[in-house]
């Protein structure tokens, strides 16, 4: 007869030791447990770790790009492709009106090619030869120590037409000294570096929008838990 597997041969004593847990088990494992506690919390009240905020930004070209239209009797100096013009040089002759628009800055006589014949389409483009952009946000009332006149803000502009963001740079200059709508407004330009780097991609963009400012502080990773942000 086979002997069934489930039946227990232990004594009532026997069973009593085998279950037992042993008390420096017990002690030793709150211990360490508290241990490991307190180190994190010392850890996390010591390490420091960036903050980051963000705020919308927006960059104006200082010499907005000039679209010229195929107005009627418009003469459009010069007829080819592409020619560096100066400042108060004629661009373009009305012979209907005898009107004038001349180079509000030295730069490069573009031709496009129109969507259609009719209506007034830009049929040339005229580019600054010097860009430079100045930039505009808002910091709420309660960040506003994150935004001081003369700091260099890290600026992030946000495009479909890249893989990866832009990041250019940029000085604070001026902050309105009363909020509206419980928002500071700060102005700031752009540093030569970033305008070169904007020149080449975003040269026909008077206004870049979707524009990301990201202020970085420190705090420690215990405050940042409990939400206690300087």
């Amino acid at each position: 007869m086979t002997p069934d597997k489930n039946l227990d041969y232990h004594s009532f004593e026997v069973q009593e030791i085998i279950e037992r847990v042993p008390k420096w088990t017990s002690r030793w494992g709150i211990s360490s447990l508290l241990a490991i506690l307190c180190i994190l919390l010392i850890i996390s009240s010591k390490v420091t770790v960036p903050v980051k905020k963000r705020f919308e930004v927006l960059l104006k070209i200082t010499n907005p790009p000039l679209h010229i239209t195929n107005k009627p009797g418009n003469i459009i100096t010069p007829s080819t492709k592409a020619v560096k013009v100066k400042k108060g040089d004629i661009l373009v002759k009305n012979q209907l009106s005898g009107e004038l628009i001349l180079a509000p800055y030295s730069g490069t006589l573009t031709k496009v090619s129109p969507v259609a014949n009719t209506g007034e389409e830009t049929v040339s483009i005229f580019l600054p030869d010097d860009v430079s952009y100045q930039f505009e946000g808002k910091v709420p009332v309660n960040f506003k120590k994150l935004v001081k006149t003369g700091d260099k803000l890290n600026l992030i502009i946000a495009s479909n037409n890249f893989n990866e963001d832009v990041r250019v740079y940029g000085i604070v200059k001026d902050i309105s000294p009363v909020a509206f709508n419980n928002e500071l407004v700060f102005y700031g330009n752009l540093s030569a570096e970033s305008n070169r780097l904007l020149k080449k991609d975003f040269l026909y963009s008077s206004k870049i929008n979707g524009i990301n400012e990201v202020t970085v502080s420190n705090d420690t990773i215990l405050n940042m838990l409990f939400g206690k942000i300087k």
